[in-house]
């Protein structure tokens, strides 16, 4: 009887011990409900692609610093404003204004400006050039801008003046600007408006007032020339006078001996452009536009 109980308290011990294997997981389990981290490890050969693959933009050059960098390079530039003008002496110059309308700065050390000139009537001309130059000074910022002066010799007939603007190093010209109609009277070989406005006789000297109705200083040439009868005509004095813009000035009085009353003195004026090797049949000097007096009377024409 006394094994009897003795087995039968092992039995039970045995049965509870059995039973709290089998309920301790699930007091574990409700201790807590959220799950142990996990740490996922890349391959080696995942961590060479992370290494070598790049974004489409780092393909091509840019740079992921922000969303600035990220915009492409785009160089442009236009030329603003063009004039023709002279200098106090007459010399004459055309003027640009570049602009650097990109969005990167413009080496200067790249970018030449070229002047091309053509004589009236283009159609039997040709185009050659009138100055240019490197415009140099360092690199022009983008919407900054950069006047240009350069002296040209411009020809008696020159008629129209082309500015160029190109990238010395890839050859694209960013822009061109051209002034026509430049010759006042093709007629007359004239290419400014000046005129004879004058001659006044003072025995034995004479001197013409000259006009200029243009808006450039003019160097002009004042010719005298007399005729008695059928006699050769002979020269009467030759003297340069230099006009600012519409504006008006005399020659100087000029000496002619031996001139009796009833010959006639005729007074030509050339307008000196200064240009050289223009090729024109006036040695670089416009036709003579005259006007005559018969001694001893002046006369004013306008």
């Amino acid at each position: 009887m006394k094994n009897q109980n003795t087995i039968k308290r092992i039995t039970q011990k045995l049965l509870f011990v059995a039973l709290l294997l089998l309920l301790l997981p699930c007091f574990a389990f409700g201790a807590s409900t959220s799950l142990p981290d996990t740490k996922v490890k890349a391959t080696a050969k995942q961590l060479r692609d992370a290494k070598v693959k790049k974004s489409p933009l780092q393909r091509q050059g840019g740079t992921l610093v922000n969303h600035q960098d990220t915009k492409p390079e785009f160089r442009s530039a236009e030329i603003t404003h063009l004039l023709i003008g002279t200098e106090s002496s007459g010399k004459w110059y055309w003027e640009a204004t570049i602009k650097n309308t990109g969005n990167v700065e413009l080496d200067g050390q790249h970018v030449i400006i070229h002047g091309y000139k053509i004589s009236y009537p283009q159609a039997q001309n040709s185009w050659t050039p009138a100055s240019g130059k490197v415009i140099g000074q360092g690199n022009i910022l983008p919407n900054q801008s950069r006047v240009i002066k350069l002296r040209w010799n411009r020809c008696c007939m020159t008629d129209q003046l082309k500015v160029e603007l190109r990238n010395i190093v890839t050859n694209k010209i960013f822009d061109t600007k051209i002034l026509t109609s430049l010759v006042y009277s093709p007629s007359q070989y004239m290419p400014l408006d000046v005129r004879v406005k004058r001659i006044t006789w003072n025995n034995p000297s004479w001197r013409a007032a000259i006009k200029n109705f243009s808006n450039y200083t003019v160097k002009v040439i004042v010719e005298g020339n007399l005729r008695r009868g059928s006699f050769p005509s002979t020269t009467a004095g030759v003297s340069t006078i230099t006009i600012q813009p519409n504006s008006e000035a005399n020659s100087i009085w000029l000496y002619t001996p031996g001139v009796q009353n009833g010959d006639i003195l005729g007074v030509r004026i050339r307008v000196d452009m200064g240009g050289n090797n223009c090729n024109e049949p006036f040695n670089s000097k416009c036709r003579a536009k005259g006007e005559g007096i018969v001694i001893p009377n002046s006369y004013t024409y306008f």
